[in-house]
């Protein structure tokens, strides 16, 4: 059975194919598990960054990519998942706007129209599903990925691995490792951050960019939901990162 941690760590061996922000994109989803069928290895690894529901588009995927996810996260042990904010906000029942349609209500009509009379039994699985998400990678070569960040709160890299579904609603660290978009706060905080958990630089997804943006030592990709260019990193596990600028060589693009 496969372990559930709240912090993946993984060894310098092999590449990590990372993926942001799908917001129920089934195409470009699609697009991305050909390009993990091709990467995959004993060594090599995928890791989505979280927000794979709540459609940002006219067309929602979501169940169809949620029940995709969900077998391939069971079934193979180097496919990581990471929570978001999308998939945070189901648990605890927060409703998410984008413009004036609450998301949160959406995934659920979503479900009630395709599962009638099963809705109840079909939601509780898969927030069952988002409760067994990681909340971080950290990797040896000292990159620390998640769905956002960083958080002032941290101390120490306990505080990620000791978080509780008793406490999803009101645990800061989390909260601003899944909402935090304040570029002042990531230059105030992300040095600091990034040297309590003994790692140079961060990978993010969850703000739109025209493909990447590098902002001191974090990079912030936009695979599917962004401002123009979609992008996606192959990241080499065996090299030395020192800094965001040393992860801008492993970006690819989908488009």
């Amino acid at each position: 059975m496969k372990e559930y941690e709240k912090l993946i760590k993984l060894p310098l061996k092999g590449k990590a194919l990372i993926i942001t922000d799908l917001h129920g994109n089934l195409e470009d989803y699609n697009r991305y598990m050909k390009i993990w069928k091709e990467f995959k290895d004993k060594n090599n690894h995928l890791i989505l960054t979280g927000d794979f529901i709540h459609s940002c588009y006219q067309i929602d995927g979501s169940l169809e990519i949620i029940d995709s996810v969900k077998n391939h996260f069971e079934n193979e042990k180097n496919f990581h998942v990471l929570l978001g904010n999308h998939e945070w906000a189901q648990i605890i029942g927060e409703s998410v706007y984008k413009g004036f349609s609450n998301q949160t209500q959406d995934f659920i009509d979503l479900i009630q129209e395709k599962y009638d009379n099963n809705t109840d039994n079909k939601m509780e699985s898969y927030i069952n599903f988002f409760k067994t998400l990681a909340i971080a990678v950290k990797t040896e070569n000292k990159v620390f990925i998640s769905h956002t960040g960083p958080s002032q709160h941290l101390k120490s890299e306990d505080d990620i691995k000791n978080i509780s579904e008793n406490d999803y609603s009101r645990n800061l660290v989390l909260y601003e490792m899944l909402w935090n978009r304040n570029m002042e706060c990531s230059r105030n905080y992300l040095d600091p951050f990034l040297k309590h958990l003994n790692c140079n630089a961060s990978l993010v997804g969850h703000t739109p960019v025209n493909g990447v943006e590098l902002h001191g030592n974090q990079l912030i990709v936009s695979s599917s939901f962004g401002m123009g260019r979609k992008a996606y990193v192959e990241l080499d596990l065996k090299e030395e990162i020192n800094t965001g600028r040393d992860l801008l060589k492993m970006v690819k693009y989908l488009d």
